[in-house]
C-alpha cells in the first residue's frame, strides 16, 4: 500500500495541561505529526486530581491511553504492573546512545528493579519570585529580598492583608511542597548510599514540615483554605496568583518569566532569588524539578509508536528538525530541556 494511503496509527495521549499550555500541546502534537506522518496524536486533558484513578481504571479495563504524562508516581505504577519499562522497547545500543545524548537526570530518577520506567519531558528550576511593587507598598526595600527563613516569615507577615471580615485578601507567602523545602532545610528523602531506603523522618525534613505547618497555625488553616478557594480555578495567564497580586511572594519555576512578560500589567516589577534557608540549611538553594513524566501504559497496542513520542519530547533522535522542534517546544512552554544539544 502506498505510504500516503496507509491508515495512521492514532495515539491517545493523556495530560493535565490547560489554559496557556493548551495551544502549546496542540503545536507539539502537530509538529510530531510532521516528523512522523504515519502517527497522529489525540491529546486528551485529564485533570491532575483525577488522573491516577482514571488511569488505573483504564488499565484494569484493558483500554488504557497510549501515552500518559503524569506526576512523580512512576514507581508505584511500576509496582502495580500498570506501565511498560521503556528500556525494554530499546536495544542496549539504542539506550546507550540515548543516555549519551541526555543528561543522566532524565532517566536516573526512574530506575526501579534494574529497569527504566519513564523519560522526563523537561526540567524546572524553582526559586522565590516576589513582587517589588508590593514590597514598596508596605515599606520593604525591593532590593533586599528575604534570603533566610526568619526574614521570609517576617516579610510574609508584613505583606499579608485582610478584608473587613478578617479573611486573607493577599497572602505574603504560604509554603507547601515538603519535597522541596525538606531539601532546602538540609534533609534528604532517600539514603544517599542506598536510594531504596526512604528517610522521610530525617530530622531536617521533619523541621521543614513543622515550619510549613506553622503557617497554618499562625494564619489559621480555615482562613488559608478559604483564601486558596477564592483563587481562580484556572490559575494561569492573567489569573495567576502572583501576576494578579493575590500573592506577594511565591515559589515558582522559570516558566513564570514568560507568563509575567505575556500577562502581567504594564510596569509589573518583580525579583527572583534562591530559596530562603534556615540555620543549618542549604544556602543559595534552588530546586531542579524534573517534570512531565512520560509513561507507556501496559496494554497499549502501540508501544513502539508511544516510545517515539516520548523520545521526541527529548529532541531525540537528534536530527536537525527534531532538535529545532524541541527548542520551539521549550520556549513556548517556558520549560528547560534535558539535553545540552537543544540548548
Amino acid at each position: 500500500v502506498p505510504a500516503n494511503t496507509q491508515e495512521k496509527v492514532v495515539l491517545e495521549y493523556w495530560h493535565g495541561w490547560t489554559g496557556a499550555w493548551t495551544p502549546v500541546i496542540a503545536d507539539i502534537c502537530d509538529m510530531f505529526g510532521k516528523i512522523y506522518p504515519d502517527i497522529k496524536i489525540k491529546a486528551v486533558v485529564v485533570p491532575y486530581g483525577e488522573k491516577e484513578t482514571k488511569f488505573l481504571a483504564s488499565v484494569a479495563a484493558g483500554d488504557p491511553p497510549d501515552v500518559l504524562f503524569t506526576d512523580p508516581n512512576v514507581i508505584p505504577f511500576a509496582q502495580m504492573g500498570a506501565i511498560i519499562p521503556v528500556d525494554t522497547l530499546m536495544s542496549k545500543e539504542e539506550m546507550d546512545k540515548f543516555k549519551e545524548y541526555v543528561w543522566p537526570l532524565n532517566w536516573q530518577g526512574n530506575v526501579y528493579e534494574d529497569h527504566i520506567w519513564s523519560f522526563y519531558g523537561f526540567v524546572d528550576v524553582m526559586a522565590l519570585y516576589y513582587n517589588k511593587g508590593i514590597f514598596r507598598e508596605v515599606g520593604l526595600d525591593p532590593n533586599k529580598p528575604p534570603l533566610d527563613i526568619k526574614t521570609l516569615d517576617e516579610y510574609a507577615e508584613k505583606l499579608t492583608t485582610y478584608d473587613a471580615k478578617g479573611n486573607i485578601d493577599r497572602a505574603g507567602f504560604i509554603p507547601s511542597d515538603l519535597w522541596q523545602w525538606g531539601n532546602v532545610f538540609g534533609g534528604d528523602f532517600q539514603d544517599p548510599d542506598n536510594p531504596n531506603i526512604i528517610t522521610v523522618n530525617n530530622p531536617k525534613v521533619v523541621e521543614a514540615l513543622e515550619w510549613i505547618a506553622s503557617y497554618s497555625k499562625k494564619y489559621d488553616v480555615k482562613r488559608i483554605t478559604a483564601f486558596n478557594a477564592s483563587l481562580a480555578e484556572e490559575r494561569t495567564m492573567a489569573l495567576d496568583p502572583l501576576i494578579s497580586e493575590r500573592f506577594a511572594m511565591q515559589l515558582m519555576g522559570q516558566w513564570k518569566v514568560i507568563d509575567i512578560d505575556k500577562y502581567a500589567k504594564e510596569g509589573f516589577d518583580y525579583g527572583v532569588v534562591p530559596l530562603p534557608y534556615p540555620s543549618g540549611g542549604r544556602k543559595n538553594a534552588h530546586m531542579q524539578n524534573c517534570s512531565g513524566y512520560g509513561l507507556i501504559p501496559k496494554g497499549t497496542p502501540h508501544p513502539e509508536e508511544a516510545l517515539k513520542f516520548l523520545l521526541y519530547w527529548n529532541g531525540y533522535p537528534s536530527t536537525p528538525e527534531i532538535i529545532r522542534d524541541r527548542a520551539k517546544i521549550m520556549v513556548a512552554g517556558g520549560w528547560m530541556p534535558l539535553a545540552e544539544t537543544v540548548w
